[in-house]
């Protein structure tokens, strides 16, 4: 089959570490198939271009020309308008089967235009934002449900999104649920000892690893506000690693040092997903902070390090948890969340977990 992918969530030449997930999945794709991918950059971001060069040869990146912050219900047109001579140009020697849309709107809008445009189908995915935050203002709810209605299909990442897609009119036979896919070439198991050699960490460390986007959704001043008990509990043994960009990044590091934290935590930059890895499996547990989720990608690949992870009772966050390993927690509720991280140190599953292969759901 031959796929166009259309997505700002995915790595450019000025953000080659966002959207990696998408990555991974067109390069599963592109074993059987032929995908090209057009990832627009924003405007706002053009001049960090220093190259036109994309990422490689069958991905386009036009810039996508908007209005920061207003006239959002036009998103979809501009970036359709924005996108169009490159989708001309890419049809002359590549003719799509399918348009493959990821993010409801504007991507999935515009994914359902450049399908028309090429006569072939339109397959949209959600992966929880969406569904979940955007469908909260009327009028963003109402171009996500335009777009929903005009796609042949929709992927979504967890069966409570789909439960939300029907809510806004979806026939459930036209949802399909497919939990995102990892590099299990990459996360896997290893030994911890090893791991906390490669990041640098005392093998007699308590380590709490955080890994997101530093923004309000993810609410990582939650970990913050949890960290003082586990500071209390554990003292300076205690390695807080908080790994992502964002612009909470410098309130975080003032709110740190108010609360006493900062000779306990660190706040590195987003990192590739080799050394994610060894921050996975050097880490006693997984936290997830997250006011809104579908399936966290951070989750699954701490799942395949055999690592537990203590998360907020979120999205689709139940459908992967554990059972026996992992612990989930009310959002919002620092003390929960303290109180669960400290049990699953202290108090290490008596499940038999395998060794060389990871444990799946």
């Amino acid at each position: 089959m031959r796929i166009l992918f259309l997505s700002t969530t995915y790595p450019t030449p000025t953000r080659p570490r966002q959207g990696a997930f998408n990555q991974v999945l067109v390069n599963s794709l592109r074993h059987s198939n032929e995908v090209q991918v057009v990832a627009p950059i924003p405007w706002t971001q053009w001049h960090e271009v220093r190259s036109p060069s994309a990422l490689d040869e069958l991905t386009h990146h036009p810039i996508y020309f908007y209005p920061p912050k207003i006239l959002r219900s036009h998103y979809a047109t501009l970036y359709w308008q924005s996108i169009r001579r490159t989708i001309q140009r890419a049809s002359r020697s590549f003719k799509p089967d399918v348009v493959l849309g990821y993010f409801l709107h504007p991507d999935g809008s515009a994914a359902n235009r450049a399908a028309r445009y090429l006569g072939v189908p339109s397959v949209v995915m959600s992966g929880g934002t969406d569904l979940r935050i955007l469908t909260k203002t009327a009028s963003r709810k109402a171009k996500i449900q335009e777009t929903l209605g005009q796609a042949e299909r929709l992927i979504v990442v967890s069966r409570e999104l789909a439960v939300r897609a029907e809510s806004l009119g979806v026939h459930q036979s036209k949802i399909d649920v497919v939990y995102r896919g990892i590099d299990r070439n990459c996360f896997q198991p290893m030994q911890q000892a090893c791991a906390r050699r490669k990041c640098q960490i005392t093998e007699d460390a308590v380590v709490v690893l955080w890994v997101g986007r530093l923004e309000e959704v993810k609410n990582p001043a939650l970990l913050l506000a949890a960290a003082v008990r586990w500071k209390q509990q554990w003292n300076r043994r205690l390695q807080v690693k908080m790994i992502g960009d964002g612009s909470l990044r410098r309130q975080l590091i003032q709110r740190s040092q108010q609360l006493g934290l900062q000779d306990v935590l660190e706040i590195l930059p987003s990192m590739n997903q080799r050394q994610l890895a060894s921050y996975y499996n050097a880490a006693n547990a997984i936290v997830l902070t997250s006011r809104s989720e579908g399936i966290p990608n951070v989750l699954l690949e701490s799942i395949a390090c055999n690592t537990p992870f203590v998360a907020t009772d979120v999205g689709g966050v139940a459908e992967i948890a554990w059972p026996g390993i992992d612990y989930l927690v009310p959002s919002e509720d620092a003390d929960s969340l303290a109180a669960a991280v400290i049990d699953c140190v202290q108090q290490p599953s008596t499940i038999e977990q395998p060794t060389t292969q990871p444990r799946t759901f």
